[in-house]
C-alpha cells in the first residue's frame, strides 16, 4: 500500500510541479500557453479507490459511509479529502509514525489504511471527491443489483413467484431474437 502511493508520488512528480507552477505548452496555433496540470480523474473499482483514499476496506472512499450503510436510500454525508489530511496529519501528530503496530492501530480506529503519504495530497486542485472515478462497467452491474433489482423486488413483493428464472440451462433460439427458460416446477404458469 505504503510503495503504490510512493511509486505514484514519484511517477506524478512532474505533473503536480504543472498543476502548482504551470507549464508552457504550445497550442494548435502555435502559440505558447502557461497551463496547469489538475487531477481530473482517477478510474478505479471500490478496493482501488479506497486504496487511493487511504481508506479502510470497509468504508467508501468518498463519503462517512460504512459497509453497513452502503445501498441505503439517503445519501451518507461526503468524505472531503482536506478533512481526511487533516485526520492524516492529527494522527502523526498523537502517534509515532515509526511504531507502526500502534500507528496501524490507531489508523484503523479513525477507517484508516495507515498511509500517511497519499501520493495525492500535495497535487494543488485534488479533492479526492471529485476526482475519484468508478469503472463504469462495474458501477452500472452494481448499481443494478444493489438499488434497481431490489427497488423492483419491494414494489413487486417479495413473496411473489416468478414465472421464469435465469438459470445456466437457458437457451435462445437464433430465428426467434428471445430466450426460453425452462420451467423449474409444473405448478408455475407456462410462459407463451
Amino acid at each position: 500500500m505504503h510503495i503504490f502511493h510512493h511509486c505514484l508520488d514519484e511517477v506524478v512528480a512532474p505533473l503536480k510541479h504543472a498543476a502548482l507552477h504551470g507549464t508552457e505548452l504550445t497550442d494548435a496555433m502555435g502559440g505558447i500557453c502557461l497551463c496547469y496540470i489538475p487531477l481530473v480523474s482517477y478510474i478505479a473499482d471500490l478496493p482501488e479507490q479506497q486504496l487511493i483514499a487511504g481508506m479502510a476496506m470497509s468504508t467508501s472512499p468518498v463519503t462517512l459511509a460504512e459497509r453497513s450503510e452502503f445501498g441505503r436510500v439517503e445519501a451518507a454525508e461526503s468524505q472531503m479529502g482536506k478533512q481526511m489530511l487533516m485526520q492524516l496529519f492529527e494522527l502523526c501528530q498523537r502517534v509515532d509514525l515509526w511504531d507502526l503496530d500502534a500507528f496501524q492501530k490507531a489508523a484503523k480506529l479513525l477507517k484508516l489504511l495507515g498511509i500517511h503519504k497519499l501520493f495525492w495530497r500535495n497535487w494543488k486542485f485534488a479533492e479526492l471527491l471529485l476526482f475519484l472515478t468508478g469503472e463504469i462497467v462495474h458501477m452500472l452491474h452494481m448499481f443494478f443489483f444493489d438499488h434497481v433489482l431490489a427497488w423492483c423486488k419491494e414494489l413487486v413483493g417479495a413473496h411473489t413467484q416468478y414465472p421464469f428464472q435465469a438459470s445456466a440451462s437457458a437457451y435462445c433460439h437464433p430465428s426467434l431474437l428471445f430466450q426460453c427458460f425452462p420451467h423449474k416446477s409444473d405448478n408455475q404458469p407456462r410462459s407463451p
